[in-house]
This record gives structure tokens, sequence and C-alpha cells, in this order.
């Protein structure tokens, strides 16, 4: 007896776990005489693919790159709260790169922080240098955005936590630039201020919020 065997293939596609593309195929055979020995199916093996996309932070970079002097100050220029700049009238200018991709939901920033006096009422303005002795006591470093006359006055520093810098919603921040003064001031200690070196770090983070 004369058998034929007719083969018809068909495909379906569907979406696997992480939205990729994938082809399912099934094999038809139909027998016009006869029949054909069953075999057991193959169940097939899983497999999930999983991953987490996080949103790359900007790079920072600073100019002057890690010091900034002020070089030496008079204690006169600091009498009634003033600010000194001395020889760092220029500011320290921070620029954002290499950051992730635009998100919709998300805001990008810069804030700094550094060590501050916490004794009565929280100055997180002034940041502070080491207490050991041969440094200099009742100075503080104080930031601002605004370039001019240095006056003191609380609402134009940046505070330990305060924002350097803030783009707008759904940026990435990439080729923001700012520029910040920093200054000493001895506050309302001016008249027992101890005079010496002082060295004040301070910390920039970026962020997306």
């Amino acid at each position: 007896m004369k058998q034929t065997v007719k083969q018809t293939a068909k495909h379906a596609v569907k979406t696997g776990p992480a939205g990729y593309a994938c082809a399912a195929g099934v094999l038809l055979l139909a027998g016009l005489a006869g029949s054909l020995p069953a075999t057991a199916a193959d169940a097939g093996t899983g497999l999930e693919l999983t991953a987490t996309a996080v949103q790359k932070a900007c790079d920072i970079t600073l100019t002057p790159a890690s010091a900034f002097p002020l070089g030496d100050l008079a204690s006169g220029d600091l009498t009634d709260k003033g600010v000194a700049r001395g020889q760092g009238a220029g500011g320290v200018t921070l620029k954002l790169s290499n950051c992730g991709l635009k998100d919709a939901s998300t805001t990008p920033g810069v804030t700094l922080s550094g060590s501050h006096p916490a004794a009565g009422a929280d100055k997180d303005y002034l940041f502070a240098g080491s207490s050991e002795s041969g440094q200099a006591q009742g100075y503080w470093v104080v930031v601002t955005p605004l370039a001019g006359a240095a006056t003191f006055n609380t609402t134009d520093f940046i505070g330990d936590g305060g924002a350097v810098w803030t783009g707008k919603k759904g940026e990435s921040g990439a080729g923001a630039q700012v520029t910040l003064y920093p200054g000493v001031t001895c506050n309302d200690s001016c008249n027992t201020a101890t005079p010496g070196p002082l060295s004040v770090p301070l910390t920039f983070t970026f962020a997306y919020k």
C-alpha cells in the first residue's frame, strides 16, 4: 500500500517576560493511511530574565579641581559679620557631564554638605574646619551662588544639605554649570576668634529625585 505523509508548519509569535519576541512552532503530521506511533511531548525548559534598570548619576567636575585657596585674610576685614573672599573671589565652577538618560519622573540636582556648628541655633550655613590646637578658631567658610560684594546675609548662603543646583523635571542634567563663591566669616565671634590656618572640606552630591 502506498502511503503519503503531509506536513504543515504553523508558527505563532508571543512575547516573553522581558519583552522579547520568541517564535513557537507547531508541526502537524497527517497520514492518509496507516498510523504513527505516539511519542511523549517535550514540556520544554523555561528561562525568566530579570534585570534592574538604574539611572546613572552625572559626573561632577570642579574647577579648581580639589583645593580652593582663599589666601591670607585679615581679621579686620571680617568685623561686623563681614565676609572675606581673598584670592578666591573668582569662585568655584561646578559642571555636570556623563549623565544618565532622561526620566520624566525624576528631577536632577546637586546638594552641598559639610561639618557645621550645632550649638544653640543650628547655623548650618557655617562650615567648620578642624578644632585642633593651632588651627583657626571662630572662623567659618560660607558658600553663596551670588557674585559681587560679599555681605553677611544668611538667606544668600547655601546650608548643609542645601541645593546647589536643581534642574527641571525630566531633564538628565548633562551640561549644567553653576559657579559658587566661598568666603570666610567670623560670624558673631569676631572679638574672640583665634587666627591660624583654616581648612574646610565640602562635599557636592548629585542625585535624581
